[in-house]
């Protein structure tokens, strides 16, 4: 009887259902009393922890394989010869050979002729993305990247830049380059081929793929001071929650992400490259999870639903991985099906964001992150497939820095106003009042104005806790469109406000009072429920001359108290 009742009964009066019973009807340690006392709460609980275990599992086994792939696996790279300004190739003849061997049932062979060299220091560079390659000059091999003899658990070589040096002797050569698509994506995707100084060549490359490597080291950095900075408040017990924490792993993979994806990672980590695509596409693929763990603090109402994606997300990225180890499906051939699921994750954050407002609670920093992300995501996949590539995507990445030096900005501003700032109605909180309290003030110019719901804790019993937030919401916002910003208005918690007023006179203040009442009376006569109900005492400083501000406000309270009485007797209401 007892576990069926609870679902319908509140919670702290439920508990006090069970302090009544007789001792014969104690129950057992064995009965699930927790579940029972917090019903739809243990449920979230579960889910946040296995959204969290999840998470944290297959970031574990994303980081073992891809230190695998450091350490473990390479291309075989075979180089003639030794290392000792730039020309593009145009004339070029390509002619593509069918071979039921190849991966993508494909090889390509491109030829052209070697122009004049001219010195001992020039190169031919071009750069692949997901190709193994043979370069002859003439009848001799110079150049071959093929899959490593060890490598069991990669079939592509990822992207790589093919550097050979050419000497004088090499002009008029026929050069023959066969590379094989690993992918049928990247049957067509274009090589350029370019002929210089491989300074000069690698150096136009890097002013190309600078903006994105600049914002890719940012983001790491401004992740890496998020959490930094979670942690100082953590160690200084100014924060519990492990919110923030989130946000900045979700911009270190991010910044991953874009760093690992520019054509100039491939030099800067030369000895790693066949592990930087599988780097890219993991950063990818785990991103997205930290960033919804991350908005679940904010769209509480929609708590369950951002677990219940995160899951998914961290189901999928273990499938991702499960299919590149045993060799059903590479990395890149998922990529499909994960930009399915990352539309399916910004519709469950824009729902959220949406009920989020139509729940018409105090508007956060959320939504500006989600649109900003939204509009960046859609933005880079429509570049994806139109250009076939990631290379260059920004739009993400600049939305994400855009909210984390706003959200860093705006927490250094705002970290004294967020002591004193009632979270739930936007209002100044009761240490804001207490300071205001010992100041002083001029003679005639203060009010001390008490308000109290009537019977909020009647609708938090009968309605719950969310018809409360709203009744409080509502009223704080009628407060705040009639009292002046000049003036200070405080929630003390509860269902008590109080408003210091500055240059105040009996007509003013009899006026702020009818203003109220009538807007409160037309919010009543509308569809909005809960109805409001509150009583309300009031001050001037000249009616008693030398009180302290503290002393004014308890004569507005005994003034409140008396018309708190009056209500709750002229509609016989027991209190």
């Amino acid at each position: 009887y007892i576990h069926h009742a609870a679902k319908n009964v509140n919670k702290n009066l439920f508990i006090l259902c069970l302090n009544e019973l007789p001792t014969c009807c104690k129950m057992t340690t064995d009965f699930p009393l927790n579940f029972i006392c917090k019903g739809d709460t243990v449920e979230k609980t579960r889910l946040k922890s296995a959204a969290i275990t999840a998470f944290l599992v297959i970031l574990l086994c994303f980081a073992l394989f891809l230190t695998y792939l450091c350490f473990f696996e390479d291309n075989d790279i075979f180089q003639a010869r030794a290392f000792g300004s730039a020309q593009m190739i145009l004339k070029v003849t390509e002619q593509d050979i069918p071979d039921a061997s190849a991966p993508a049932g494909i090889r390509r062979q491109l030829t052209w002729v070697m122009p004049d060299v001219k010195g001992n220091e020039t190169c031919l560079v071009f750069y692949l993305v997901h190709h193994y390659a043979e370069v002859r000059f003439d009848d001799a091999l110079v150049y071959s990247l093929s899959p490593g003899e060890n490598d069991w658990l990669t079939d592509s070589p990822s992207s790589n830049w093919v550097i050979i040096p050419i000497y004088p002797s090499d002009s008029g050569k026929t050069v023959t380059v066969t590379v094989t698509p690993v992918f049928k994506s990247v049957v067509k995707r274009d090589i350029r081929f370019e002929i210089g100084p491989r300074y000069s060549i690698l150096m136009g490359h890097l002013l190309t793929d600078f903006p994105q490597l600049l914002l890719a080291f940012l983001c790491i950095l401004i992740g890496l001071v998020i959490i930094a900075i979670r942690f100082y408040l953590g160690l200084q017990g100014k924060m519990s929650s492990v919110d923030l924490f989130y946000l900045g792993i979700f911009a270190i993979l991010v910044g991953i992400w874009r760093v690992t994806d520019t054509r100039y990672s491939s030099i800067l980590f030369r000895g790693s490259s066949l592990a930087l695509g599988y780097i890219t596409i993991g950063a990818l693929m785990l991103s997205s999870t930290p960033m919804l763990l991350y908005m679940r603090s904010y769209f509480r109402d929609s708590e369950k639903l951002l677990l219940i994606t995160a899951l998914v997300n961290c189901a999928f990225a273990a499938v991702a991985l499960v299919c590149q180890i045993t060799g059903l499906a590479e990395f890149r051939q998922t990529l499909v099906v994960y930009h399915a699921i990352l539309v399916l994750d910004l519709l469950v954050l824009l729902f959220a964001t949406m009920h989020h407002f139509y729940s018409r609670k105090v508007p956060g920093d959320a939504w500006k992150l989600v649109v900003l992300i939204a509009v960046g995501v859609v933005l880079d996949l429509i570049y994806f497939y139109q250009e076939g590539n990631s290379s260059g995507i920004l739009f993400t990445i600049v939305a994400l820095l855009i909210f984390s030096i706003y959200r860093l900005g705006s927490g250094v501003m705002n970290a004294s106003r967020k002591a004193y700032t009632d979270l739930r109605t936007g209002l100044f909180n009761k240490n804001r009042w207490d300071e205001l309290m010992k100041a002083p003030y001029a003679d005639g110019s203060t009010v001390g104005m008490m308000m109290d719901l009537n019977r909020l804790k009647y609708v938090n019993d009968t309605s719950g806790h969310e018809a409360g937030d709203r009744l409080i919401y509502h009223f704080a916002n009628i407060l705040r469109n009639i009292i002046p910003p000049s003036n200070t208005i405080c929630r003390w918690g509860g269902d008590e406000f109080s408003v210091l007023v500055t240059n105040a006179s009996q007509e003013k203040m009899e006026g702020y009072v009818q203003a109220i009442a009538d807007a409160v009376a037309q919010y009543n006569a509308s569809d909005e429920l809960p109805k409001i109900h509150y009583a309300l005492g009031w001050v001037l400083s000249t009616e008693f001359p030398g009180l302290t501000p503290g002393a004014l406000l308890d004569k507005a309270d005994k003034r409140m108290y008396l018309d708190k009485q009056r209500w709750y007797i002229d509609n016989n209401i027991e209190r």
